[in-house]
């Protein structure tokens, strides 16, 4: 996802089915840090989202192991500025 400055971008690792974040902006891709762990994740989707403080977030949900039942889905922010 992208906010018109930079791109976003929340993954699943394959291994261990955690959730990490990364960002590109000038000069690159951002190493990736750790965003959910302790999860059997098997999907996640998200969207930048302003709040009503002027803060820029980057909402997303996820599954968090259900293995593919219901009820598993959990909502996540990822704080991209403050106001």
């Amino acid at each position: 996802m992208s906010d018109g400055e930079s791109v976003y971008v929340l993954f699943i690792d394959e291994q261990d089915r955690s959730i990490y974040r990364t960002r590109q902006a000038e000069g690159g891709w951002a190493a990736s840090e750790l965003e959910v762990d302790g999860i059997q994740g098997s999907w996640v989707r998200g969207s930048v989202l302003q709040k009503p403080d002027g803060s820029k977030v980057y909402g997303y949900v996820y599954a968090a192991g259900s293995g593919g039942g219901a009820g598993m889905n959990r909502y996540g922010e990822w704080q991209l500025t403050t106001p």
